[in-house]
């Protein structure tokens, strides 16, 4: 059975991809965090009104203070210590707090080419290797 989601690296930063779309579900700095989200979804297999639904649930995301640095889920952008950042502790994925910097438009969302995920290995031996299989 072909895993519907998988992890890409896109710009250097870790992308959870539904490969039905092509969209880029959630940016992550960390691997382990990256793989489990996508083995997740694989699990529940959520529609894509439920997906949503599941990302930006308001009861469950609180606005923090940056501790560490992080990644914003919609934009992939780096967000330092100290930033305001909304933060979803279920799922370990933070995001701006009111909309991301210019640039990236209202819904915040980078989505990339087949070509792009492909051409970076996504989906072969790395998921392979953390028990996420074609």
């Amino acid at each position: 059975m072909s895993a519907r989601f998988i992890v890409a690296d896109i710009d250097e930063v870790l992308a959870v991809v539904d490969r039905a779309s092509s969209e880029v579900v959630a940016f992550y700095a960390s691997e382990l965090r990256a793989f489990e989200l996508a083995r997740l979804l694989d699990v529940f297999s959520p529609t894509s009104k439920q997906l949503e639904a599941l990302l930006d649930d308001r009861r469950m995301l609180r606005t923090i203070t940056l501790q560490h640095e992080g990644v914003c889920r919609r934009c992939g952008r780096p967000m330092s210590v100290g930033s305001r950042a909304r933060w979803n502790k279920s799922l370990r994925l933070v995001r701006h707090v009111r909309s991301c910097p210019a640039g990236e438009g209202n819904n915040c969302r980078r989505t990339p080419s087949a070509r792009r995920v492909s051409s970076r290995g996504a989906g072969t031996a790395s998921t392979k290797s953390r028990g996420v299989h074609e």
